[in-house]
């Protein structure tokens, strides 16, 4: 129910209150419509392509951060606020359970840590 989701999103944004920020570069997991996590990079809303923006509307709220999904298009942006995406480290338990055993995922976390290091 809507009450609940509302509830839970509330608890959500209260528990990551004092998380640093994404800044432009940090590579971030995002939760997908079928619940499991993508490995993407913040983005400068100015790369975002008109395109993609027209797509999601005016956004005004200074809180959003817009990423790119990694191994996913040129076209594959998303805006989110700032409890909606954890950071992707790339060593810890949990990336490794993100990454999960599908080849597209795998791909595009293995790309996500090259890069991380530098090497792309």
């Amino acid at each position: 129910d809507m009450a609940d989701a509302e509830e839970e999103d509330a608890e959500m944004v209260e528990a990551r209150k004092d998380e640093e920020p994404a800044e432009v570069g940090d590579f971030r997991w995002v939760k997908e419509r079928k619940g499991s996590w993508w490995p993407c990079q913040v983005v400068p809303a100015s790369l975002v392509p008109a395109t993609v923006v027209r797509k999601f509307g005016a956004i005004s709220d200074p809180s959003i951060t817009w990423v790119k999904l990694i191994g996913r298009g040129d076209e594959a942006f998303k805006p989110l606020p700032p409890w909606d995406h954890l950071p992707f480290l790339g060593t810890t338990i949990f990336d490794l359970e993100c990454r999960g055993l599908e080849e597209d995922r795998v791909r595009a976390y293995d790309e996500a840590c090259m890069a991380k290091q530098g090497f792309v």
